[in-house]
């Protein structure tokens, strides 16, 4: 029962305090839009021959993944990533 709970709450959670990446073993990542340099597009992986798109957080010189986030489709993925720096501006002004 502890495994279905826990695969239930996989994945991305945004918000005003940042992005929160949370995984299976019940421990979140979060990380504060101030960490945050940009928010890039990329093809983080190829599944059954096809390109793999994701929001890629640009921290200095690592970069993090949010593969819960990604698409085959690149186009949806720059929709994500716009959106993400959408919300990383907004948080910046506030």
């Amino acid at each position: 029962m502890a495994g279905i709970w826990r695969t239930l709450r996989l994945g991305v959670v945004i918000g005003e305090e940042g992005v929160r990446v949370r995984g299976f073993d019940s421990r979140d990542q979060v990380t504060p839009w101030s960490a945050i340099q940009s928010v890039d597009c990329v093809q983080i992986d190829v599944r059954g021959g096809l390109p793999l798109y994701a929001p890629v957080l640009r921290l200095g010189d690592d970069g993090m993944p949010l593969s819960a986030l990604g698409s085959y489709s690149r186009q949806d993925a720059e929709r994500k990533v716009a959106q993400l720096r959408s919300l990383k501006a907004s948080v910046a002004r506030s």
